[in-house]
């Protein structure tokens, strides 16, 4: 007598990894993470299969391999496209063409589609609003991180979608992570303040703000009163390592000339950042991961803004913030507020509200 048990369903992801950048890698674990235990069967379209397999340890092909991406989309069920914001053309209607495009093939092939775990914008070009809409339309599901990414959405296709939250907001910090000394800002026993730091290069960054928001670090280190510990946080090496080192260097120089400033500084590498943010006391973020994963390990944030999601994440949460517009008048009083803050709370409906977008795609499948 013989015994038949349901097939393993698989499911396709398509999000920006295997590029080492931080925040899409954060994301990839996540989605890798709850659908595994769910029992699907998972495979990552990734610019670096054998890093995606050997970190995650599920399948990966080839992004950029037509034929693999085929292949891949044939042999799975399902088809998810997410989480980060994917669906934008502020520099080129690439990125809509390529996410879309899978979407839309997957749809064709007869696989469930679905749409998870995004912000979507800005999209400018007329082109890229038609293409978006109809990608969106070839879903089963869409769902998007933050109110405004619905609004946009609901807009385009006259069907206002589900709003859930960031998917890494259902990632667990890694138990094994050292405890972290108390806050010298509020605990004045503690020894050394450990301040993180996340920036990248955007058209409205000058040098000559930059070299403004420098001084003003280190007149706040300064103030501490207790040696500071800059920790520098490429969340994608190629593109942030440049401007971290010109900041760092900016604010030892000014450093010099403060007689209660002391200052040193590490880089760390992407591939351990998660573990240098659960070590700091408090972080300055400008990447949107850098916020939201200092905030997983209940750190005081004080934020960057420079795009619709990071601005969108500070009003659900309420978190100090400044517009980098204006980040030359950032002031050390309102990093001291920041910083001292102890109440997490909030982050409690993310979590719930995540969890609640993952339960909604666990019952369509």
């Amino acid at each position: 007598m013989s015994s038949t048990s349901t097939p393993q369903k698989r499911i396709l992801l398509s999000g920006y990894f295997g590029f080492a950048n931080y925040g899409d890698e954060l994301i990839c674990q996540s989605l890798c993470q709850q659908f595994t235990q769910q029992g699907l069967k998972v495979t990552v379209l990734s610019n670096d299969p054998a890093t995606t397999r050997s970190i995650l340890k599920v399948g990966a092909i080839n992004r950029s391999n037509p034929l693999q991406v085929l292949a891949g989309i044939m042999n799975s069920q399902i088809f998810l496209s997410g989480g980060g914001g994917l669906f934008q053309d502020t520099t080129s209607p690439k990125s809509v063409l390529y996410y879309g495009g899978l979407m839309i093939i997957a749809r064709l092939l007869g696989k469930k589609v679905i749409h998870a775990f995004q912000s979507v914008g800005p999209i400018e070009r007329p082109f890229s609003q038609w293409f978006t809409k109809l990608a969106l339309k070839s879903a089963h599901f869409v769902m998007v991180r933050d109110e405004k990414s619905a609004d946009l959405v609901g807009s385009l296709t006259g069907n206002r979608p589900f709003v859930t939250a960031d998917a890494v907001w259902a990632l667990t910090p890694d138990a094994e992570l050292p405890v972290r000394p108390p806050n010298p800002l509020n605990h004045p026993e503690a020894t050394v303040f450990r301040l993180g730091i996340s920036l990248r290069p955007h058209g409205n960054l000058s040098l000559e703000k930059l070299q403004f928001f420098s001084q003003m670090l280190a007149n706040f280190i300064a103030s501490v009163g207790k040696p500071v510990e800059l920790v520098l946080l490429p969340c994608q090496e190629n593109m942030d390592t440049e401007i971290l080192t010109s900041v760092d260097t900016w604010v030892k120089e000014a450093v010099l000339n403060k007689p209660k400033g002391q200052v040193k500084s590490v880089m760390a590498p992407v591939s351990h950042l998660s573990k240098a943010i659960a070590g700091c006391h408090a972080i300055i973020g400008m990447r949107y991961h850098s916020v939201v994963s200092a905030l997983l390990h209940k750190l005081p944030v004080f934020a960057l803004d420079y795009d619709p999601k990071v601005t969108a994440l500070c009003e659900a949460l309420a978190l100090p913030n400044q517009p980098i517009e204006t980040i030359e008048t950032i002031t050390i009083e309102q990093l001291f507020d920041a910083f001292v803050n102890e109440d997490f709370s909030a982050l409690e409906g993310l979590k719930t509200q995540v969890q609640i977008g993952f339960n909604a795609i666990s019952a369509m499948l």
